[in-house]
């Protein structure tokens, strides 16, 4: 079971670590608010770009969420 959390952490942290790559103009996590929608949606992009093998299932490619 703990396979599952494994692999969700290393997923947000990929998706966290390809928006600092490529924030768009204006958008900070230095501002974050649980509010900014335009943020939200970045990470959110950036987490179905997510590629790795995973501890659970073997290779996680293009996240459905």
């Amino acid at each position: 079971l703990y396979e599952y959390g494994f692999d969700a952490v290393w997923a947000a942290a990929l998706a966290i670590n390809k928006s600092l790559d490529a924030m768009p103009e204006g958008l900070s996590f230095e501002n974050f608010t649980y509010d900014d929608k335009r943020l939200a949606q970045h990470l959110y992009d950036n987490l179905l770009e997510v590629d790795f093998w995973g501890a659970s299932v073997g290779p996680l490619s293009r996240l459905i969420l």
